[in-house]
């Protein structure tokens, strides 16, 4: 976490990574001393902390999983509602975004994966301002973290419409959603 490239003389790490409230970058490596072998290094960026976020749009208690950080957890809309559907996330403060981060249901054949979207920001939660619009190129092949950017603009509410699903039904679902900041 500070900024070099682990080797296997770096100091070993154990428990929890404290990431704070702003953007942490981590590199690690796993390294087995008796074979004397290593991983290759692999890094991973975090941006603000979702301790403070909140689905606003639905009261099903299983919706936070698509902020809880755990890629295996999933969501899904009631089967009742039709596309398009909204997820409203509440930051918990103004935040200056430049994108904003999706992450369908990874298990294998999920239903629900999103095609085409909109993404708009609120700071009141009651006017809304669409900011990104388009589709996710390839993600029924390529159900991968899917990072759309826009210009800088200050939000406290975002919301992600699904707009149309890789099997033209109503399904919409996500593993995570994030924000992207300055």
């Amino acid at each position: 976490m500070d900024g070099s490239v682990p080797t296997t003389n770096s100091q070993a790490y154990t428990g929890l990574i404290s990431t704070g409230e702003g953007k942490v970058e981590v590199a690690a490596m796993s390294y087995d001393p008796t074979t004397q072998k290593s991983s290759p290094v692999t890094a991973e960026s975090f941006d603000i902390s979702r301790k403070d976020w909140k689905v606003v749009s639905d009261l099903d208690g299983n919706v936070a999983q698509v902020i809880d950080g755990d890629p295996n957890t999933y969501w899904h809309h009631a089967e009742d509602k039709q596309l398009p559907v909204d997820i409203v996330i509440d930051l918990g403060k103004e935040e200056e975004l430049i994108g904003f981060r999706y992450l369908p249901d990874q298990r294998l054949w999920s239903s629900g994966i999103i095609t085409e979207y909109e993404f708009y920001i609120s700071l009141d939660s009651k006017n809304w301002k669409s900011v990104s619009q388009g589709e996710f190129s390839n993600i029924n092949n390529n159900p991968l973290w899917q990072s759309k950017e826009f210009a800088p603009v200050q939000a406290r509410y975002i919301k992600l419409t699904a707009l149309k699903n890789t099997q033209n039904n109503n399904s919409a679902g996500y593993a995570e959603i994030d924000v992207m900041t300055k």
